[in-house]
Parts: C-alpha cells; sequence; structure tokens
C-alpha cells in the first residue's frame, strides 16, 4: 500500500475515534444533565453535589470527604438504578442497569471499605444490579462484601435473600435472614421477609 493511502487511512481513523470520543463524552453529559435535573430521586448530597460541583461540599458532608470528587458518578448509579428498576422496555432497562454497573465499578476504586463511608451501601446496591443482570455469582459476592463492611446493615442481608429466593434457593434465603437478625434482631424488614419465607 502507497504511502499516501496509509495516510488517508490513519487520517480516517484518527477522525472515527475523534467523533467516538464525542460521542461518549456528549452521552455521559447527558447522563449527569438528567439526574442533576431529576435529583429529588436522590439523596441530598447529590442535589448539593449538582450545586456547587466538586469544589465544595465537603464542610456540609464531612463523611463523604474521601469521596465527594466522585460521588457524582456514584449520584448517577443511584438514578440508573432507579430507572432500571421502573423501565418496561427490556432494552432501556438492560442499558440502565449497564450504566449504573459502571458507576458503581468507577466508584469502589475510590472506596476502600475501612474509610468510605457508603461502602456497604454502594456494594449491596451493585449487588442487586449483578443480580438484575444475572450474574449471580458476582451478585452474591458484592452482598456479601456489604455485610461484612456493616454486620448489621438490615438491606444487605435482605437484598441477599431476595436474591436466594429469586433463584429457588428458600433454605439459603432463609439462613441469611437469621444470620441478619442476629445481628440486627430490630430490623422490621427482616422479620417481614422471614415470616414471608415461612414453610
Amino acid at each position: 500500500m502507497k504511502p499516501m493511502q496509509w495516510n488517508a487511512r490513519l487520517l480516517m481513523l484518527a477522525v472515527l475515534a475523534i467523533f467516538s470520543l464525542g460521542a461518549v463524552f456528549s452521552s455521559a453529559a447527558a447522563a449527569e444533565k438528567s439526574w442533576r435535573k431529576d435529583t429529588r430521586l436522590l439523596p441530598s448530597y447529590c442535589a448539593y453535589r449538582a450545586t456547587v460541583g466538586k469544589a465544595g461540599g465537603t464542610e456540609r458532608y464531612p463523611l463523604l470527604k474521601g469521596i465527594w470528587v466522585h460521588i457524582h458518578h456514584y449520584c448517577d448509579g443511584l438514578y440508573s438504578m432507579f430507572q432500571a428498576r421502573t423501565e418496561l422496555d427490556a432494552r432501556k432497562k438492560k442499558d440502565w442497569l449497564a450504566r449504573a454497573a459502571r458507576n458503581f465499578h468507577y466508584v469502589s476504586r475510590y472506596c476502600a471499605p475501612s474509610k468510605c463511608v457508603i461502602y456497604p451501601e454502594l456494594h449491596t446496591l451493585w449487588g442487586w444490579v449483578l443480580g438484575e443482570q444475572g450474574d449471580m455469582t458476582a451478585a452474591v459476592n458484592h452482598l456479601e462484601k456489604a455485610i461484612r463492611a456493616k454486620p448489621d446493615y438490615a438491606r444487605a442481608y435482605a437484598e441477599l435473600a431476595a436474591l436466594y429466593k429469586k433463584t429457588g434457593s428458600l433454605d439459603q434465603a432463609r439462613q441469611v435472614l437469621e444470620r441478619g437478625l442476629r445481628k440486627n434482631p430490630d430490623s422490621r424488614r427482616l422479620r417481614r421477609l422471614r415470616k414471608s419465607l415461612e414453610p
């Protein structure tokens, strides 16, 4: 192939790469814009983050200090998860779940168990998303991570029990609920779930 043909091909590839990157950034910007517009679905720190940006916020939310710079990804993950829960179109639901999983994965890189206050919730919600995507092994793994980080976190036990129930493993679901109630005996959610699984 002549050098001129190579140059034309390289130029075409460069243009395609630029357009692809533009589409990715445009999509990311649209995603952030959508949750910023609809922050009533999200925790108050998401609305505040949408207002003040990454510079401020740690004074109002000191527990989020270590993760504040990245919290908008978590907010977008939450938003995507809420959209997936209510989406009736299977293809769109799949897209929302994928978007939530990408954001949760991103945030997990900056959220260590001992230093990140949202760690148990992050892995609980990520576990739910993975379960909805059909990856049961990964879902269980993330829910167990949440439980190890916060042994009295009722929501993680509830999601794990629901996952086992969904797969027909009722005995495992009951065992999870019993384990959760030993750590959090006052949880009405866990007691209600256990009652629903009584033979």
